[in-house]
């Protein structure tokens, strides 16, 4: 749920190069809770990708990281 409220637009959305994110880190909320994006909407890395496949895609990473960072080992 968060990837989906915020995680997605402070790290997709804004530009370093119109001053619409903070420092060329952290984006702004413009896409919070995924606003303005339609199936129409193209991505912002390959125009024939539609925007809410790449946000899945991105978040297939968001859900694994944390799991791959806390896992035991089975030995352990």
């Amino acid at each position: 749920m968060l990837w989906w409220a915020f995680g997605f637009s402070l790290c997709f959305s804004g530009d370093s190069k119109s001053g619409t994110d903070v420092a060329g880190i952290v984006g702004n909320l413009d896409w919070a809770c995924l606003r303005g994006i339609t199936l129409d909407t193209p991505s912002p890395v390959n125009d024939t990708i539609p925007m809410i496949v790449f946000c899945a895609y991105q978040m297939m990473f968001a859900i694994i990281t944390p799991a791959l960072i806390t896992a035991r080992s089975p030995t352990a």
